[in-house]
Order: structure tokens, then C-alpha cells, then sequence
């Protein structure tokens, strides 16, 4: 286990400020913090489909560039980014185990819930036997 440690902390993911865009960096994956699933991005705080998230600092970036200015304060600030598989094949187990599988998709789960609590309203209206 030992020896997997100095690959994990020199692995390189390529993030982006939201799922769609363009612009891509490199950064360690040992500089990424708070990674979770997420639907909110940083910056514009745009609503996507589930996608990993985490917190890297503006000035840590190897190469590249996303969509951050410095124009609100200076330097380093602490930027949410989104890391999607495409371009991360070769880490992307590395970051499915650090933040776990996907969750259910919220349209899906909330169908889920409506049709429990219609079970259970059912149940408590016809005494507790299923007809």
C-alpha cells in the first residue's frame, strides 16, 4: 500500500470551472481539496448533473488555465472546480475512491420518496394490510 502513496500524490487531473468548459488545468490531485459529488458549480454557481467537485487554490495550477480572475481580492484564492472523467481516465479510480460512487440522479430520487410515501399513506389508510 506504501507504494501506491507517491503515485496518488503525483497524480495530474485536468479540472475545469464548470462540466462544459472549455478551459482545462492540471493540477496535482494531492493539491485538490474537498472533493464531492456535486450538482452546483463554482463561480456562477450553475446547476449541472452530478459531477466531482473540489477546491484548488488559483496559483497551484501546473498548466493551463480555467476560468478565474483575481479580480475580487488578491491572490491565491481557494476555487471550485469540477473534474470530470473525460480527460481523467487513467486517475479516475484514484477519485472514485476518494469520493465514493455516484449518487441517485435528484429527479429520480424524489420519485422514489413520492412513491414510499404513497405506499405508506396506503398502508396506514387500509389499516396496515396491503390489498
Amino acid at each position: 500500500m506504501t507504494t501506491d502513496l507517491p503515485i496518488v500524490e503525483s497524480a495530474i487531473v485536468k479540472v475545469r470551472r464548470q462540466p462544459g468548459h472549455w478551459r482545462l488545468a492540471d493540477y496535482r490531485l494531492s493539491d485538490v481539496a474537498r472533493l464531492r459529488w456535486d450538482y452546483i458549480g463554482g463561480g456562477i454557481q450553475q446547476r449541472s448533473a452530478w459531477h466531482v467537485y473540489g477546491y484548488v487554490m488559483c496559483d497551484a495550477m501546473l498548466s493551463g488555465k480555467i476560468a478565474h480572475s483575481c479580480k475580487h481580492g488578491p491572490p491565491p484564492h481557494r476555487v471550485k472546480v469540477c473534474i470530470t472523467k473525460k480527460y481523467n481516465e487513467d486517475v479516475w479510480p484514484l477519485i472514485l475512491a476518494r469520493v465514493g460512487p455516484k449518487p441517485e440522479p435528484r429527479r429520480r430520487k424524489r420519485r422514489r420518496l413520492r412513491a414510499q410515501a404513497r405506499m405508506i399513506e396506503q398502508l396506514r389508510v387500509s389499516g396496515g394490510s396491503l390489498s
